[in-house]
């Protein structure tokens, strides 16, 4: 028998919360008889559509909380439950309103009812945000049967208390090692000289993730040293202001802002170092990642330690100081070390961060029996 999980979710496509959801929806699915359907905003694409139907998964488009009313909301999670259950669990990543998909989902009868938390608060918040946010710290803890969080200041932020750590999933399965020709190309498509340094960045641009941060730190560095090279990738509400950052600061020769990709694992390949700003964050991806393809990172106060996964790849900024920065990144790349991917796949295995162990503990708290 095939046990059914719902899970909410924004979307499917973008940002590093899509992608964690379906790596820990795929690892599930293949270690136990799970299929999970999903709830999300805004319709996905072909690609997707195509990867769902392998995996028999249905998806269901709602509007969100801000574009309909709270009531409406609730009555369009519980008909989809209705209609297409028996659901043996929900799943809810849409942060403090958690709880509006676990109280429809306790009003039909699904008796596990899981909260995860993955963002953590900005520095600047409006009484009104404020508030709501409290309120669904509160409202989180009442109708969930399970609360997780990939980080301590995710779980506080979205839950206040009471809550569980859960790594988040990295793919590994995708990394392949880049051939010397490959490598050149990407070097060629970016018109960078291939002796050039290069400082990646790979995420939202703005918001929380304080992108416009890397662009004065970057015209400090090619002041004195011309083969530092900066790669932007992503997209987000920041993105034309970094342009005129750029142009302000005749940096087009040295930064690249390349959009919305793909190639993840090839482009943190490519990097010298990964440069990680935030004011805050959950567990990033991409910090995660890059340990793994054996790129250093550099980043800000406002990344918690769980992101260090042992591998002599993390280095911690003390402040937002560029001074501070510039000194970190000639530090992490001066000691860059690699090793087998083997290697650091078992160093995830023994601190509990592999795919295996982490699809292992949702199953169970799924409550389902594995194969």
């Amino acid at each position: 028998m095939m046990n059914k999980i719902l899970v909410m979710v924004d979307n499917l496509e973008i940002g590093g919360v899509a992608r964690v959801v379906r790596n820990f929806c795929d690892a599930c699915s293949k270690n136990s008889n799970l299929i999970f359907d999903y709830v999300i905003y805004i319709e996905p694409s072909e690609e997707t559509l195509n990867e769902l139907s392998k995996a028999k998964s249905k998806y269901f488009v709602i509007p969100r909380v801000s574009e309909t009313t709270i009531f409406k909301y609730i009555n369009n999670i519980r008909s989809i439950i209705r209609n297409n259950g028996k659901y043996s669990a929900i799943h809810a990543h849409t942060t403090y309103f958690i709880w509006l998909a676990c109280y429809a989902a306790k009003k039909e009868k699904i008796p596990v009812r899981v909260g995860h938390a993955h963002g953590s608060e900005g520095p600047y918040k409006s009484l009104i945000s404020k508030v709501v946010e409290s309120s669904g710290r509160f409202l989180n803890r009442k109708y969930c049967t399970h609360m997780l969080a990939c980080a301590e200041t995710s779980g506080e932020y979205t839950f206040g208390s009471r809550f569980e750590f859960i790594p988040n999933i990295i793919k590994y399965d995708n990394i392949k090692r880049l051939t010397s020709k490959q490598r050149s190309d990407y070097y060629e498509e970016f018109n960078i000289p291939k002796d050039g340094i290069i400082l990646g960045y790979l995420g939202v641009i703005g918001m929380v993730k304080n992108t416009k941060f890397l662009i004065p730190l970057m015209k400090k560095i090619v002041e004195s040293h011309k083969k530092y090279y900066m790669i932007l990738a992503g997209s987000g509400p920041d993105e034309e202001v970094i342009k005129d950052m750029i142009d302000k600061e005749n940096l087009t020769s040295y930064v690249k802002l390349i959009g919305q990709r793909s190639d993840n694992y090839e482009l943190l390949q490519i990097f010298d170092v990964l440069l990680m700003p935030s004011f805050s964050e959950g567990m990033s991806l991409s910090i995660l990642e890059s340990q793994l393809c054996s790129t250093p990172c550099v980043v800000s106060p406002g990344v918690p330690k769980t992101n260090n996964i042992h591998m002599n790849l993390f280095y911690q900024c003390n402040s937002y100081n560029y001074d501070d920065w510039e000194k970190n990144i000639r530090l992490a790349y001066k000691n860059k070390c690699k090793t087998s991917l083997e290697q650091r796949i078992n160093i995830l295995e023994n601190i509990k961060y592999d795919k295996e162990s982490i699809a292992k503990k949702l199953v169970e708290i799924y409550n389902v029996v594995k194969k």
